[in-house]
């Protein structure tokens, strides 16, 4: 939702929580959110203060607002339905066999969004990834994963859609084409970068399954000195394999 869209007390209450959660526990002051919502400040912090005594956000000690339990709450108690259990069960597969960090995203839109992360026995991490971060389709492999299981013509429209935004991850619409192409063609997703530049990313796309409509991909994030070429292609397997019982489940 769009600050232009909003109109209603409850258009700003949504946009109020978007734009929090957004801000990835940064929170935000009264001027930055009068700002985004377009509204007065007497109406911000009515609008505040309505969903603080409802524990929808609260505020820190800095004074700036955050999303509050309720809101944490409320998302949680979704989670069996848009992470289903036989998903959950390929991903600790896939991190107990590979020892690496596993990431679930679900197409939202024209952006991917973390929705899960699986940390693997590796002590060392990449972070690329956290769950709730959102990012526009095209940008790494784990998205590029899902605009290939896409039809061609809605992720071509998507990858001209979000081309502006690539420039702030140094892509362009072409490179993210060929990525698309050649997961299409083989099955996966690879990337480098352009997050963090000494990673690697490894996606697949998962099969439709019930209760997830949207569509998914599972992937893999580590550093170089983790992927070489002969470890890359046995992960990729492993990825596939897994995802592949999604499918016969």
């Amino acid at each position: 939702m769009t600050a232009s869209t909003t109109k209603t007390p409850l258009d700003r209450a949504f946009a109020l929580l978007h734009f929090l959660a957004e801000r990835r526990g940064k929170g935000a002051r009264i001027p930055e959110i009068c700002s985004h919502l377009e509204i007065h400040r007497v109406s911000a912090h009515r609008l505040i203060k309505t969903m603080n005594e409802l524990g929808y956000v609260s505020q820190a000690s800095d004074l700036s607002y955050h999303l509050g339990f309720e809101a944490w709450a409320l998302g949680l108690s979704s989670t069996p339905r848009f992470i289903p259990e036989a998903v959950q069960r390929v991903m600790k597969q896939v991190s107990a066999r590979t020892e690496e960090d596993v990431y679930l995203m679900r197409k939202a839109g024209a952006d991917g969004i973390c929705i899960a992360r699986l940390e693997g026995l590796y002590p060392i991490r990449s972070m690329v990834l956290q769950v709730g971060t959102r990012r526009p389709l095209g940008i790494g492999a784990t998205s590029c994963a899902i605009l290939a299981q896409m039809p061609e013509a809605e992720a071509g429209a998507l990858i001209e859609a979000n081309a502006p935004a690539y420039a702030r991850y140094r892509q362009t619409a072409a490179e993210v084409e060929a990525i698309v192409a050649a997961a299409r063609t083989h099955g996966y997703a690879f990337s480098k970068g352009p997050v963090i530049p000494e990673s690697q990313t490894l996606a697949v796309p998962l099969p439709p399954l019930d209760g997830a409509a949207a569509p998914m991909s599972m992937s893999i994030v580590a550093f170089d000195s983790r992927l070489p070429e002969s470890r890359r292609n046995e992960l990729i397997e492993i990825l596939r394999s897994e995802a592949g019982t999604l499918a016969k489940s």
